[in-house]
């Protein structure tokens, strides 16, 4: 996936919101909601929970992430809680409960409750190495 493409995408949602269980965009999106909304624009269909896209995507190595996998994380007593879009260079965009919307931080500042990550373009082959 186009890096910038990503990133144009991205930026659409930058500040939207948060909202548990939100699909509208003006009204506020979660995690789950605003990676299947990136995704939608690209054409693809995703699962509407993060639960969901977690067990129902091609699974990726940590070591080879890539512009669009997906990322997901847990919290206390739950097996999937959140999920974010890698873009680059440790980075993630995620609709953050606790930053209050849309936003972009380094993938590693939510290391410790890091679960896996999935490529929904599994089988697509990146045009080059990012």
């Amino acid at each position: 996936m186009d890096p910038q493409q990503l990133y144009r995408l991205v930026q659409a949602y930058y500040g939207t919101p948060y909202r548990w269980g939100g699909t509208d965009p003006r009204v506020g999106l979660d995690c789950s909601a605003f990676v299947q909304r990136v995704y939608a624009h690209l054409g693809w269909r995703l699962p509407r929970t993060a639960l969901k896209q977690y067990t129902r995507l091609p699974p990726v190595t940590t070591a080879y992430l890539l512009p669009g996998d997906l990322v997901f994380f847990r919290a206390p007593g739950r097996p999937v809680d959140h999920v974010g879009l890698v873009l680059w260079d440790g980075l993630m965009a995620h609709a953050s409960q606790a930053r209050g919307g849309v936003v972009v931080e380094p993938l590693s500042r939510y290391a410790g409750r890091y679960i896996g990550a999935r490529r929904p373009l599994a089988g697509v082959v990146p045009a080059k190495s990012y």
